[in-house]
């Protein structure tokens, strides 16, 4: 069944540029975030008005298991990624419509999720598990580098974040909805997440020592 897939994230991070290369910074192209109001639910009305060269596409990405880019098959896998941010709120808002000819979203043990990585500072790490001589491994987990998971089986509407600080994938620092209509393969993600914990986040939430 073919289908399209809709994603709505808000996040809380000024991004500058998406930096997929081995370096951590490509020097090819940076994606501006357009300064746009954004309400999460799901409407890609909010949208209409951002020009295509904001858009990030399938033609834009690499071939993660290849390392190989360029002449994609739409009928395979089409997608656009635009982002942007709001000077009001302070919030990144990530907005991915994607269209794929095959779905295993109902299957266990797959990779059809939704996962984002942000790296503030560009450290190029530090978002699973890393040991340090003075820290033990959770307290580093996520520190430099934010790593969010969604699978599509997910029934429970469940963010799953890398690291020991788990209030960042939760209420009211983060938060997730998603649903499928199983006759048009349309699928709704909404993920939010707030300001100022992506550089150095602590395993404490920010409210606390």
């Amino acid at each position: 069944m073919k289908k399209i897939i809709v994603i709505a994230a808000v996040l809380g991070l000024v991004l500058a540029s998406f930096t997929p290369s081995s370096a951590h910074q490509r020097t090819d192209r940076n994606w501006a975030a357009v300064q746009v109001p954004i309400v999460v639910d799901g409407d890609l009305g909010d949208w209409d008005n951002v020009p295509s060269i904001f858009w990030v596409t399938q033609d834009d990405l690499i071939e993660v298991v290849t390392g190989t880019q360029g002449d994609p098959d739409p009928g395979n896998l089409a997608e656009r990624i635009i982002v942007g941010w709001s000077p009001v709120t302070n919030f990144v808002y990530v907005m991915e419509e994607r269209f794929d000819d095959l779905w295993y979203g109902t299957l266990d043990d797959t990779n059809d999720k939704l996962e984002l990585v942000l790296d503030a500072n560009h450290s190029g790490g530090q978002f699973q598990g890393v040991e340090s001589i003075d820290l033990d491994p959770e307290r580093w987990a996520g520190a430099e580098a934010q790593d969010w998971q969604q699978s599509l089986n997910n029934a429970d509407n469940n963010l799953w974040l890398w690291g020991g600080g788990v209030w960042a994938s939760v209420e009211p620092y983060a938060g997730i909805r998603w649903n499928v209509d199983p006759l048009s393969g349309k699928l709704v993600h909404h993920l939010r997440r707030p300001a100022g914990q992506f550089d150095r986040s602590r395993r404490s939430r920010p409210d606390y020592p």
